[in-house]
């Protein structure tokens, strides 16, 4: 008997060809999906890891190369990095919950019919998403609240989102009105209704509203760029954003100084030396001419070749050194030319010395 209702059984469980060639199908599309959503975070991670010089010339594409961990031992001893951290998560978890509730809140007021007024508020709140006063009105009106270098202009400006109470609003309405009905009959007041039978259905929709409530407060930094002086309130984002755009100064000025420093041939021919071949001939020449050592110019011109092409991050104080060994050289320099000559030498050094002066004004 068994045997039977097996044999009866399994061929209405067996699949066809054509259901197990759309299974294959099936699988290998999610996982070419998946793999697409994944690899831009493995790709981040194995690049942060890896050598600088590799991840610059864009060798690391599947597998870390020359792992270390100067890029982190660098970003966590940043100043401030845990005060920021701390704001940056403050200003998630207070943000998205109140964001939810007026969202909630709102979307389901849009839909009762006792709301006084309410297409005419629905429209208003509607409108604004298509017109915005401007930065400068914006940040005016922050001032006048007192909300400047305050941890609430984080907040408040985010909580009513026309977007997501078009969302809940939509939400609410395809709930069948029977159930307020029978509430309403039962005696239960508006407040009793939204938050005892409306707030626990809107779970799926409130989820929807919180994950972008949530990576939009994670994510923004210009509102720290723009109201907020105190470091001590500065976001997560916020910091991060800096300093990599003072890391990239400080590389752009020292790549600055290399293109000087790639022309010594033509400073030391203006000086009225004569120099040719190789930079290591160039350097023996000049330290000939100049009683300079020839070494010291070769590791500066090294060192600017390195931070000019390397990829790697350039620390102020490695600015700073170079700058003061191209001090040293230049008085060595200066100091051994005669009156007439000492002079022109100043001038074809002058250049130098503005990229400096230059480089400097724009990192303050």
């Amino acid at each position: 008997m068994a045997k039977k209702i097996k044999q009866g059984i399994a061929p209405a469980m067996r699949r066809t060809k054509g259901e197990e060639v759309y299974n294959v199908f099936n699988i290998l599309f999610f996982l070419v999906f998946a793999f697409i959503c994944v690899y831009p975070f493995y790709y981040l991670i194995i690049n942060s890891i890896s050598s600088n010089n590799a991840s610059a010339a864009g060798q690391v594409n599947w597998w870390p190369q020359g792992i270390h961990w100067e890029n982190y031992k660098q970003v966590f001893a940043l100043s401030g990095l845990t005060t920021s951290a701390f704001i940056s998560v403050a200003r998630t978890v207070i943000g998205t919950v109140l964001t939810v509730i007026a969202s909630a809140f709102l979307g389901f007021m849009f839909t009762q019919e006792k709301m006084w007024h309410r297409k005419f508020w629905y429209r208003f709140i509607v409108i604004t998403m298509y017109f915005n006063a401007g930065l400068i009105p914006m940040f005016i009106t922050m001032k006048n609240l007192h909300l400047t270098n305050n941890f609430w202009v984080y907040i408040l400006p985010a909580i009513v989102q026309p977007f997501n109470i078009i969302l809940v609003k939509t939400f609410v309405e395809s709930i069948p009105a029977s159930l307020q009905e029978a509430a309403e009959m039962d005696g239960a007041g508006t407040l009793t209704i939204f938050w005892k039978i409306v707030l626990p259905m809107m779970a799926p929709i409130l989820a929807t509203v919180g994950i972008f409530s949530a990576v939009g407060q994670w994510n923004s930094f210009q509102d720290t760029l723009i109201y907020m002086t105190d470091s001590k309130l500065y976001s997560l984002q916020y910091v991060l954003y800096t300093y990599i755009n003072q890391a990239n100064a400080l590389a752009a000025s020292v790549r600055a100084s290399a293109g000087s420093a790639m022309n010594v041939a033509a400073l030391a021919t203006q000086s009225g030396l004569d120099v040719d071949g190789t930079r290591r001939d160039q350097a023996q020449a000049i330290g000939r001419q100049l009683n300079v050592d020839a070494v010291s110019l070769l590791a500066l011109g090294k060192e600017a070749d390195y931070a000019a092409f390397s990829g790697d991050t350039v620390q102020e104080e490695h600015v700073q050194r170079y700058w003061r060994n191209i001090d040293v050289v230049r008085r060595s320099i200066l100091g051994s030319l005669p009156p007439a000559r000492k002079w022109r030498a100043r001038l074809s050094l002058a250049d130098v010395f503005h990229i400096r002066r230059h480089g400097k004004g724009r990192s303050s």
